[in-house]
């Protein structure tokens, strides 16, 4: 997944996946049906993407978020792999639905509605983006999608 090198990222925190899990509850907690997007951008935060977001799942976490679409496509990939040793005690939680809000007008999105990821459109380019991907492609010079 994302190998971040100890001599150039220097700074290390340890984070116990219980703790994660047992914070996004006390937060449920207080809420009355809204729902809890976990964001776990950046590798979360460099606490591993893969462990993060399964301890999320395990205390409900509704959506997990990530900004970059490669992010988003590596967790759909790897979670069916197998659990890291510490987290098989705690079972292995159905992966939520994954939303992801950086891409380019240049990226290929069909992958990633296939994995059912959800797409962030910001912009009327966005729109039509997800579209094309969604429908196909259309011929080189073709004019803008109509809507109506």
């Amino acid at each position: 997944m994302f190998n971040l090198d100890p001599a150039v990222f220097t700074s290390r925190a340890t984070i116990s996946l219980g703790a994660l899990e047992q914070n996004l509850t006390r937060v449920r907690a207080h809420l009355t049906g809204q729902k809890i997007m976990a964001v776990i951008k950046g590798d979360a935060y460099g606490h591993g993407l893969l462990p993060a977001a399964r301890a999320f799942a395990r205390a409900g976490a509704d959506y997990l978020g990530v900004a970059q679409l490669a992010e988003a496509l590596a967790l759909v990939r790897e979670w069916g792999e197998p659990p890291v040793e510490g987290e098989a005690l705690a079972g292995h939680p159905a992966l939520p639905p994954v939303f992801s809000w950086i891409y380019t007008p240049d990226s290929d999105l069909g992958p990633a509605l296939k994995a059912g990821i959800e797409l962030s459109v910001g912009d009327t380019w966005m729109i039509e983006a997800v579209a094309r991907a969604a429908c196909g492609y259309r011929p080189h010079g073709a004019g803008p999608l109509e809507w109506g």
